[in-house]
């Protein structure tokens, strides 16, 4: 990557309790604590200022002298004020979620994790937020579809057992 180990991303991450975790979540003092990999919504964020030593602009590069350290930090800052939260909030309802999910392509540059419309893994979201709305017909079509992509065969085989396992009947 043509960086040092000092350097350095700042990844965001959004996990939404209602949707079922695929795999084990660690727990942090009784809440959970997904690691970012682990997240439904992922997105990252970007220097603002230029660095001669690399191109990449989602990469804080700093020096074994820590050269950049102090401006990393106030462009960090600077970041998680200006574009951070608003990311995370962006997030809060689940009626975003579902337009998201319903009407957005996966962008790399804002934000990823929930797959290309249609796959699996956004219908296994999609029945999930829908749920948590009250929309009852696009969950059980969403449901659907995951069960029969085959891609949950280790959480359930059929969307009965999906909504009994998770507490949906």
């Amino acid at each position: 990557m043509g960086c040092t180990t000092y350097s350095f991303s700042l990844n965001l991450g959004c996990f939404f309790r209602y949707i079922p975790a695929q795999f084990p979540v660690r727990f942090k003092n009784g809440e959970v604590s997904p690691e970012e990999y682990q997240c439904h919504f992922r997105g990252r964020l970007d220097r603002t200022f230029d660095q001669r030593e690399l191109d990449r602009n989602d990469i804080w590069y700093i020096d074994p002298n820590g050269d950049y350290l102090a401006k990393s930090m106030d462009d960090v800052l600077l970041q998680i004020k200006d574009r951070g939260f608003a990311w995370f909030d962006r997030f809060i309802r689940p009626e975003e979620v579902k337009r998201t999910l319903l009407k957005d392509d996966e962008q790399m540059a804002e934000t990823w994790g929930f797959g290309r419309n249609p796959s699996p893994i956004r219908s296994y979201m999609m029945a999930y937020t829908a749920m948590r709305l009250g929309d009852n017909s696009l969950a059980d079509a969403k449901l659907q579809e995951a069960v029969q992509s085959g891609c949950f065969k280790s959480l359930f085989v059929n969307t009965k057992e999906a909504k009994d396992r998770f507490g949906l009947l």
